[in-house]
């Protein structure tokens, strides 16, 4: 069995991504929703998911990490690469992704939504800005 997920928060190894920024308060956003209902959206973030494998008797669970880019900004031309689709995923509609949560969960008004948005859009396009999202990979084996 594989599961993958991604976390919701948004990192930088060289601090260009600001705990105030756009980018730097969505996966917090995201998880007060996810609160707000019930539901965990860190499920890369909190060891769920090679714990319930293991609950489940899955056995040799492995868990693997990758980083993937927000953005174009990486000099290695995979990661760029990877960073351009997640760039063109989240750019295309920024409002879209946050709909559900931010307005019917957590109240915000559509003008509210437009503007987090556009921050959003402006921070994807700074390539001095080196965000990523951690990419979680859990696998294991169903004993004999």
């Amino acid at each position: 069995l594989e599961h993958s997920d991604l976390s919701t928060m948004i990192k930088s190894d060289d601090g260009s991504v600001l705990p105030e920024s756009a980018w730097g308060q969505w996966g917090k956003l995201f998880d007060a929703a996810g609160k707000k209902i019930g539901k965990i959206m860190a499920m890369a973030d909190n060891g769920l998911m090679e714990k319930a494998m293991r609950d489940a008797g899955f056995i040799n669970v492995e868990v693997k990490n990758f980083k993937m880019p927000t953005s174009p900004w990486p000099k290695d031309p995979k990661q760029k690469e990877i960073g351009l689709y997640y760039y063109a995923a989240i750019s295309s509609d920024v409002e879209g992704v946050m709909q559900y949560m931010f307005a019917n969960v957590l109240g915000w008004t559509q003008e509210q939504i437009a503007v987090f948005a556009a921050y959003a859009r402006r921070e994807l396009k700074d390539m001095s800005i080196h965000g990523y999202v951690r990419w979680k990979v859990a696998y294991g084996q169903k004993p004999e």
